[in-house]
């Protein structure tokens, strides 16, 4: 999710976390797709709620 302050909150295959990194660490050179979600919650909940979510091991990913 990009948090809108350069910052991007995901979760890590590597280190199998979830964690905040900046946009130009998290794509690494290369073209990030942007999915487009229908009805949602708006960005401040959505980030609140995976700011809540930082360090944990495991994601509820689809």
């Amino acid at each position: 999710m990009d948090c809108g302050d350069g910052t991007v909150i995901h979760y890590t295959n590597s280190q199998r976390n979830i964690s905040r990194v900046s946009r130009a660490y998290f794509t690494s050179g290369i073209t990030v797709l942007v999915k487009e979600y229908g009805q949602c919650d708006t960005p401040d909940i959505i980030i609140w709620h995976l700011e809540s979510r930082l360090g944990e091991k495991e994601s509820n990913r689809p």
